[in-house]
């Protein structure tokens, strides 16, 4: 069981990491053409270790805009309610 639990944590573990390469690389680009779009010279990643950022020079909504626009969701099919 102990052994089962292991093998399944590292396949987790590998397909979690495929995933997030795949939607980094995808996130990175967009961010490069809104880079260059917008006039921007550099770009920084917020994360929890800044002090502080004036939350009008967060692009953050924008990016995620362009994200979706770009990767729109495929709606899921709405189920029958026929019994």
């Amino acid at each position: 069981l102990i052994r089962f639990q292991e093998d399944t944590q590292v396949e987790i573990t590998r397909r979690r990491d495929e995933i997030f390469a795949a939607e980094d690389g995808k996130i990175q680009n967009i961010i490069n053409d809104y880079a260059q779009e917008n006039g921007f010279a550099v770009i920084f990643l917020r994360n929890e270790t800044q002090i502080y950022v004036d939350l009008s020079l967060d692009i953050t909504p924008d990016i995620i805009r362009v994200y979706d626009e770009r990767f729109p969701v495929a709606s899921a099919a709405t189920p029958s309610t026929d019994p």
